[in-house]
């Protein structure tokens, strides 16, 4: 498992996803978690919160949200 430290480049793309997608900082989390997946192209993103997550990745054409099967 890695741990990806939280810099100054993702805290900006975060932040602007936020805005681009209309969404409030309680989606900040999840913004987090897009902005770090852009750095890891492509990436996947497998949640149980695709609508926010769907949202914030809308303008990351190399990151794909998967909804967790119930």
């Amino acid at each position: 498992m890695a741990i990806v430290p939280i810099d100054r480049a993702i805290a900006q793309r975060a932040g602007l996803l936020l805005g681009s997608a209309g969404l409030r900082s309680d989606a900040a989390i999840d913004a987090f978690v897009a902005a770090t997946a852009a750095s890891y192209r492509p990436a996947v993103i497998i949640t149980g919160d695709s609508d926010d997550l769907g949202r914030l990745c809308a303008s990351l054409p190399n990151v794909h949200v998967q909804p967790l099967a119930d």
